[in-house]
């Protein structure tokens, strides 16, 4: 995601400056996922923010019969 449309984003939520938006958007970096890639695995713990700028993500949890269930 091009830096310049992240800040915009940040500073749309008028809790920061553009300048600090900018800040900010300078420290993310660009990460592509392939088709059915896995963005976490199970037991892992997520160390960084995502951002999803295209595409379209699933998240889900197994229930007690060990199916998958499609919560977002």
């Amino acid at each position: 995601m091009p830096e310049n449309r992240l800040s915009q984003f940040i500073h749309q939520s008028n809790l920061v400056s553009l300048t600090t938006s900018l800040e900010i958007a300078k420290r993310f970096t660009d990460r592509r996922l392939s088709k059915n890639e896995y963005l976490l695995k199970a037991g892992q713990i997520a160390d960084a923010y995502f951002l999803l700028d295209k595409g379209y993500m699933r998240a889900f949890a197994e229930d007690t019969a060990g199916n998958e269930v499609t919560t977002a």
